[in-house]
């Protein structure tokens, strides 16, 4: 055989290598690093025993005769050469069982992670498995194995955890045989899709999700703010959702179903007994409200019970009769948004965008608007009794009779106060003829004329 053909073969197969290695991937690359540390560490332990055996023998054989020697006193006499060996095995046994004793307990340590880190792979791994079930109780089962998964090591599992809960609430899986909240193909439904029936509740394991979403641990949403990541709901159809006391702050809500949503146990306004009631089907059951009043109902121990979505991502979402007690929206995200007939009482929205917003006939008494964009939104028979709205933005704003009795519009003599009125937006709305509301310093923005409630003159307005 000549040289070149050795040569050929050598370097097909020295190709052969290098084509495997570059398809590693990035897990084999680690997988092989490892090996080569566990390796290196191995041989440097087998290297240090024998460091120690050669020190040892080489002192054996150099210092026997001083070994031997033992002074008492002034007297000099020699042991035994079985009592010096005897004596230097056990400091050569002590030296050399020192680092192998700590080495077998590094070893034992690592194979105990390793088995307790493929148990907790194994129980992420069942859990979504779970997810997948046709059975309802099984994947309650998942749910909650996973939420617990996540709660007891938020740094390995959290992030992973609630993103695949959201993927799950946004496109939650249609099981052969399962009801749905979807009632297209229901015998009673009309022509456009709607059913006759009452809408049923939302799914339970879509509402488990969404708990173990909105009661997650303070320090997994510390990590989803160190990691930047923001949970993603857009979309998802949660409609007659229970999310009393959820935390939702920061994630992405934007075009999500949350009509008929509840973030507050409801209750029943309190009310004057010997007042009249009105009723209508314009606003719900409520006595007038007098001008600097606020409606504030008792939420003494029930702070853990509001739901929180301040900076929440809701632009486009539909919160149509949807129930927001109390419920924390500072700086959130609402640009577009349905709040048709919503019962947005005693809630925070300050900085709030809500640009375009529907809020035909919401109730939103005693809530605090300061700062809040509402340019564009519609307020058609929406009821604003007893609302902060300093520094609120009405740019465009349609208010066709919008109930502002006792709102809170301007404070100290205008030096702050809502913007953006003009008094052809305040020739529709509906006051307290008795006590309207100060409109000290608020002027038109078209004409900067000084504005005035409809049916009284400029110098009737109080100041």
């Amino acid at each position: 055989m000549n040289v070149g053909s050795r040569f050929g073969r050598f370097r097909n197969s020295a190709a052969t290598r290098l084509k495997s290695v570059y398809r590693w991937g990035p897990r084999q690359v680690q997988s092989s690093l490892r090996q080569v540390q566990a390796r290196f560490r191995l041989y440097l332990v087998w290297l240090a025993v024998i460091g120690v055996a050669a020190v040892g023998l080489w002192s054996l054989v150099n210092f026997w005769d001083w070994l031997q020697i033992e002074q008492v006193g002034d007297e000099v006499s020699r042991e035994s050469g079985s009592t010096t060996v005897r004596n230097i095995g056990l400091i050569v046994a002590g030296v050399v069982a020192l680092p192998l004793a700590l080495w077998r307990s590094w070893v034992a340590q690592r194979q105990a992670n390793t088995s307790q880190q493929n148990l907790l792979n194994e129980r992420y791994q069942q859990g979504a498995e779970m997810l997948g079930s046709n059975v309802l109780p099984v994947r309650l089962g998942g749910i909650y194995n996973l939420e617990r998964l996540a709660a007891d090591y938020p740094g390995q599992y959290h992030i992973q955890i609630m993103k695949l809960f959201c993927t799950f609430a946004r496109v939650p899986i249609v099981y052969e045989g399962v009801e749905s909240k979807n009632l297209r193909d229901s015998p009673d439904a009309d022509a456009k899709g709607r059913s006759s029936n009452v809408p049923p509740p939302i799914r339970e394991d879509v509402q488990a999700i969404m708990t173990a979403i909105g009661t997650r641990s303070a320090v997994g949403i510390a990590l989803e703010k160190k990691m930047n990541v923001t949970l993603d709901l857009h979309g998802a159809d949660l409609s007659h959702a229970q999310l009393s006391g959820a935390n939702l702050a920061g994630v992405n809500m934007s075009r999500t179903n949350l009509s008929h949503a509840s973030f507050f146990e409801r209750f029943e306004p309190i009310i004057d007994p010997f007042e009249p009631i009105p009723s209508g089907p314009d606003q719900p059951k409520a006595r007038p409200v007098l001008a600097g009043e606020t409606i504030r109902p008792d939420l003494a121990g029930m702070e853990d019970r509001r739901a929180n979505l301040s900076g929440a991502i809701l632009s486009g979402a539909d919160l149509s009769d949807s129930w927001l007690l109390g419920t924390d929206l500072s700086g959130a995200l609402l640009l577009g948004a349905k709040l048709r007939k919503a019962n947005v009482i005693y809630a925070k929205l300050r900085n709030a965008a809500l640009i375009d917003a529907k809020l035909q006939r919401a109730f939103i008494v005693g809530s605090d608007l300061s700062g809040a964009r509402l340019g564009g939104a519609n307020l058609t028979k929406a009821n604003l009794s007893s609302t902060k709205l300093y520094g609120t933005d009405f740019f465009s704003a349609t208010l066709k009779k919008t109930d502002f009795s006792g709102a809170l519009v301007s404070k100290n003599d205008g030096e702050v106060r809502a913007i953006g009125l003009v008094q052809q937006q305040l020739d529709q709305v509906k006051i307290d003829s008795h006590s309207p509301p100060s409109l000290a310093g608020v002027t038109d923005m078209s004409t900067g004329k000084q504005l005035v409630w409809p049916g009284k003159a400029s110098d009737d307005t109080p100041t």
